[in-house]
């Protein structure tokens, strides 16, 4: 005799037009202010010296454009910002997003993983061409083109234990040298974009040669401005 099984009910959240349009906008929004912080070179290298006292590997792996996303939002609502993680990425940290929290919208490649709100909201946002943040290395290193979308994260100040936790938590290893790791990571985006980092007396950015000149020794903040600023060139 065979057996009625019942499908699986989706809790997947649906969205109308209405809803994506005013996510769109309220995205196109924290982009601009996240710009707007990283057209001030003060806030740049107070944001910059904000990450050198944190050790959380996620922040300090992320792009100079999703650091200013991050800080810029946790700044407006009065969060502190020591560690984040997607909804998921904490729950295999044995941690979970306490209700009516509302996440950290920061910018990755379209095709990541998805499940990233505690309701489902990145799910089914709408992929788009937000930024083109890669080059080609070819010819005269024209803009290769990258489809982007926005997700959300967490600070850990947004979650709490799970209790009765099956397994164990996958903890990521603290940074033991914030300062190394970020000049790393702003060099490497350096390089994504064509320049070289270079040192000398004088300092500035040379868009015939794509080099960038800093003091010796390649100072944070100096490496923080002379990035932030490629990155918010108006586009040709």
């Amino acid at each position: 005799m065979a057996t009625a099984t019942k499908a699986k009910k989706s809790t997947r959240k649906t969205y109308s037009q209405a809803d994506r349009d005013a996510r769109r906008a309220a995205d196109d929004a924290i982009r601009e202010d996240a710009a707007e912080l990283l057209g001030d070179p003060e806030q740049v290298a107070q944001m910059i010296a904000q990450l050198a006292r944190l050790t959380s590997p996620k922040l300090l792996r992320y792009s100079l454009r999703n650091v200013a996303l991050i800080f810029k939002q946790a700044a407006d609502r009065g969060v502190t910002v020591t560690d984040v993680d997607t909804f998921k990425g904490w729950r295999q940290r044995g941690r979970g997003v306490r209700k009516g929290e509302h996440g950290l919208r920061i910018v990755a490649p379209k095709g990541r993983q998805a499940a990233e709100g505690a309701d489902g909201e990145a799910a089914e946002a709408p992929a788009e061409v937000i930024e083109v943040d890669t080059t080609s290395g070819e010819g005269e290193g024209a803009p290769a083109r990258a489809r982007f979308r926005m997700i959300t994260v967490f600070d850990v100040s947004q979650t709490e234990g799970i209790e009765d936790f099956e397994g164990e938590p996958v903890e990521p290893a603290p940074v033991a040298e914030p300062a190394g790791a970020i000049r790393a990571r702003l060099i490497e985006q350096f390089d994504a974009i064509g320049y070289t980092v270079t040192e000398g007396t004088e300092t500035g950015t040379d868009d015939d040669a794509h080099t960038v000149t800093v003091s010796e020794g390649q100072p944070l903040p100096q490496l923080a401005q002379a990035l932030a600023e490629l990155l918010t060139r108006p586009a040709d």
